[in-house]
């Protein structure tokens, strides 16, 4: 089922302007309705500005980059503690501090982290 021609925008209706080539899911209430993207097709390529596939891949990245950060701050969270615990008792003059940042590095590695 797709889109009628009359609920394009008024400069799409006349059919000579290119659709956006995207397949997009809409939903109704609970029910999914697949489709071709209903917007025109920006010059010199099937897709509009959202569907384009270098913004797809832009938007991609930075959700990735947003996460990873995201990421880095709650390992800190989790982490920190232990790792400052584990520095303090080497600058008091633990005897064997290798053994000690091993001891907390396989206790990281273990977690699955």
């Amino acid at each position: 089922m797709d889109t009628p021609r009359e609920k394009f925008a008024k400069f799409m209706q006349d059919g000579r302007t290119p659709r956006c080539q995207a397949d997009v899911t809409r939903y109704i209430g609970r029910w999914p309705n697949f489709g071709q993207c209903c917007r025109a097709a920006t010059k010199g390529s099937d897709f509009c500005k959202q569907h384009h596939p270098e913004a797809v891949e832009a938007r991609r990245r930075e959700a990735t980059e947003r996460e990873r950060e995201r990421w880095n701050v709650r390992r800190v969270e989790l982490w920190g503690g232990r790792f400052k615990a584990a520095l303090e008792k080497i600058a008091e003059g633990h005897n064997d501090p290798r053994s000690l940042a091993e001891e907390v590095l396989s206790m990281f590695r273990g977690s699955g982290l």
